[in-house]
């Protein structure tokens, strides 16, 4: 469970850099950050928590992933703002590019995915009990079916509070910002394409986390 929590904190720091580097999606003209492509990995870990050692300790687990990547983003992005030594200047910009910025995306970013983390558990968990099964059917609705919920609030949210508002000139002048002039198509192209990367990714999944919990119960026998 140590090294679970252990992996849990690293992908969500792995995240926060990724968020950082846009690849784009011509299908649906918008864009889509990098962490889109690793962001599936942090409910596939919720849900071994979920089906092995229970809602408690998937929330536990949770909460100290999400204040260690907290702490270590804040510790990086404190780095921006001192002077490199002479030998290090040409690869700053590189430093500033995936580090640098405000504060409020990383902690926003950061409160958003705990929101909609709470809710992949709660739904995970209500199905498991109706349920009341360990076959591989049932794990992989209630997982597929608890991601859903979970993403859709996660990255709703996301558009909400930070593709919207960064999108519009009158509140990035106020905040003396560039901004990212996100067309409303775009963020809901973003909405729907995240959505259904992250899903279809975590279908292929599955199989290797249903044989990750397995695996953990029998040595916990």
């Amino acid at each position: 469970s140590y090294t679970m929590v252990t992996l849990f904190g690293i992908v969500l720091c792995v995240l926060q850099a990724l968020g950082r580097l846009p690849y784009m999606c011509l299908p649906v003209s918008t864009t889509l950050t990098a962490d889109s492509l690793l962001f599936t990995a942090t409910y596939v870990i919720s849900d071994v928590f979920s089906e092995v050692f229970g809602y408690r300790a998937s929330r536990m687990s949770n909460i100290i992933a999400s204040v260690f990547a907290l702490t270590v983003n804040y510790i990086a992005k404190s780095l921006t703002y001192v002077k490199g030594p002479a030998y290090a200047v040409e690869n700053d910009s590189a430093f500033q590019f995936i580090f640098g910025g405000g504060f409020y995306v990383v902690t926003l970013s950061v409160i958003i995915y705990m929101c909609g983390d709470f809710v992949n558990d709660k739904v995970f968990q209500k199905i498991k009990a109706k349920q009341n099964s360990n076959r591989y059917n049932s794990y992989c609705y209630r997982t597929i079916a608890s991601s859903l919920a979970g993403k859709a609030l996660d990255i709703g949210l996301f558009s909400v509070c930070v593709f919207v508002p960064f999108s519009n000139d009158t509140f990035c002048k106020a905040l003396n910002i560039d901004s990212w002039n996100m067309t409303t198509k775009a963020i809901i192209g973003n909405f729907a394409l995240g959505i259904t990367l992250q899903i279809l990714t975590e279908i292929l999944l599955t199989p290797i986390s249903f044989e990750l919990c397995q695996t953990m119960r029998r040595k916990m026998k």
